[in-house]
């Protein structure tokens, strides 16, 4: 699943503390953030300055039913 182009990183990070389990954003530089670790938000929110980071990162949830509660944030 790919994150929107407009997505909102502080609702999705919001939305990611409901998911049962990890939540990871994937960039197309190799980088692999747990969006459940603050320093990892911190790393994210910080992206935010860099669209072309974001515009290519992908979500992978480990549990198949928080992938509902991301909808909204995503495209496959």
């Amino acid at each position: 699943m790919f994150l929107n182009d407009d997505a909102d990183i502080l609702k999705l990070i919001k939305a990611v503390r409901n998911c049962k389990e990890d939540v990871y954003l994937l960039t197309e530089e190799g980088d692999n953030l747990n969006l459940k670790s603050t320093l990892c938000q911190y790393a994210v929110v910080a992206m935010v300055a860099k669209p072309e980071i974001l515009v290519r990162a992908q979500i992978k949830c480990e549990n198949e039913a928080d992938k509902d509660s991301l909808a909204e944030f995503v495209h496959d």
